[in-house]
């Protein structure tokens, strides 16, 4: 792909248009203002609930009753930036402009014809995908892949993590905080604890972790990205004069704070996908036992393309770059490259690279198999474009295209059993098949997948 792509950051992909425009007609104009609401992602209630969570008929009502503000943004957006609040600044405006030319089109805003690429996003894909292979009720209510009568809200995994680790930090500073020995490891957890209560845990804050925990990230992981995503800009901006102090006082503190915070996001995960965690396990002891025989882990995914977790021990050699950030400072990177390697199968990073390995080979083959669908369908749908789990195409055919992508879902796991289907595929591989784990009875669940055409949330 060149660098100018539709599958990089929001304001890249803010400029791309579909080339073929069509009329929005009734659903489509009723899609785009969905669109509007989706990308701007505000919040909406003392609840905080934020609109893209809700039912497509409370954004239609939350885009009809913020048009003066979408119109304001549009006609000036210098001087307006209500816009640059949304989750999707660019993107929510791109889409507000092209509400508003529908809204001047003299033959009527549903006859206004638009190019604008229509997103559906899967709620959290990596449950949702273990969610099915495993028929775990509780991971496809938790990813909305189950609609419960009533329900008004969107389910948000990455909701229920920050709502443990608030529970946990809390927990440790009523138990500690008292504590007369300053000296002991308790009362300092307890300290951390008060100060990441008083920076306060979102789903913003625990998203990445949550998100890569099912890609095999590790506690160390969670550090850095903790670090990386909150604590390294917020240092950017004490540097900048944009925020007086650090709420976590000193670099020390904020590493200290950040690897608690992991342990609570780590715990949490645990408590709350315990399905998945689970077949990762048995994942990572299937990549064991095949890289003890120097061979790696193969699968043939449901569209039939052959997946192959093949790492090897390496051989590197270290290079010093400096790099200048214009902004801030030049920064000092150490890079390994690899110069050769020894046609060993390295057993830990077999087993660290198999399940993002084999979840992307299933997000993947869900994209394949919806595609081909559309191709072979009469399903009207012309244009299609991805960004990992995020599907567009034109306003007008939005709805199609959910349908289209929770059939597939539905059977691609009717037609496979992925994780029996890897395991069976590499016993007959193997040397020593009596070492290929099996999935424990207790292990399956009973959710239905007939569920997810039902429900409204699971693309959404």
């Amino acid at each position: 792909l060149p660098h100018l792509n539709h599958q990089r950051e929001d304001r890249v992909r803010a400029v791309f248009n579909f080339y073929e425009r069509k009329p929005l007609g009734e659903f489509g104009l009723f899609n785009l203002m969905v669109h509007i609401a989706n990308c701007g992602s505000f919040k909406v209630d003392t609840a905080q609930h934020k609109v893209d969570k809700l039912l497509d008929k409370e954004k239609h009502k939350w885009v009809t009753d913020n048009f003066q503000k979408i119109e304001a943004c549009v006609l000036n957006p210098f001087k307006n930036e209500w816009w640059r609040e949304a989750d999707k600044p660019y993107m929510f405006l791109a889409a507000c402009h092209e509400f508003y030319q529908a809204f001047l089109n003299p033959e009527g805003m549903e006859q206004y014809k638009s190019g604008l690429p229509c997103t559906l996003d899967s709620s959290s894909s990596g449950v949702q995908l273990y969610a099915c292979m495993l028929r775990s009720t509780q991971d496809a209510k938790l990813s909305n892949l189950i609609y419960e009568e009533g329900q008004t809200v969107a389910n948000d995994v990455y909701g229920v993590v920050a709502n443990l680790c608030t529970k946990y930090a809390q927990e440790d500073v009523d138990e500690f905080i008292e504590l007369e020995d300053e000296d002991s490891e308790d009362y300092k957890r307890a300290k951390l604890a008060k100060l990441i209560l008083d920076y306060g845990i979102d789903r913003k804050l625990v998203k990445r972790p949550t998100m890569t925990r099912l890609y095999t990230a590790t506690l160390y992981g969670f550090t850095e990205q903790i670090m990386d995503d909150t604590m390294t800009p917020i240092f950017n901006e004490v540097l900048q004069k944009k925020r007086e102090e650090h709420p976590f006082k000193d670099k020390r503190t904020s590493f200290d704070a950040a690897r608690l915070l992991a342990r609570y996001i780590w715990r949490a995960i645990e408590e709350t996908l315990q399905a998945p965690t689970r077949a990762m396990e048995i994942l990572e002891e299937l990549a064991g036992v095949m890289a003890a025989e120097n061979k790696p882990v193969r699968y043939t995914t449901p569209t039939g393309f052959p997946f192959i977790n093949e790492t090897y021990r390496e051989t590197t050699s270290q290079i010093k770059l400096s790099l200048t950030d214009a902004k801030i400072e030049a920064v000092e990177v150490s890079p390994s490259i690899t110069v050769t390697h020894e046609g060993q199968i390295d057993v830990s990073k077999a087993k660290s690279k198999i399940c993002p390995n084999f979840v992307h080979s299933l997000d993947a083959s869900l994209l394949i198999l919806a595609a081909i669908k559309i191709a072979d369908g009469n399903y009207g749908i012309t244009a299609l474009s991805t960004n990992h789990d995020a599907f567009s195409t034109h306003a007008s055919d939005l709805l199609q295209l959910k349908m289209v992508l929770q059939h597939t879902m539905i059977e691609m796991f009717e037609n496979n059993n992925p994780l029996q289907d890897i395991l069976d595929e590499n016993k007959v591989l193997c040397d020593n098949p009596h070492l290929i784990p099996e999935i424990p009875s207790d292990l399956i669940g009973d959710f239905n997948l007939n569920e997810i055409a039902k429900a409204p949330f699971a693309f959404s």
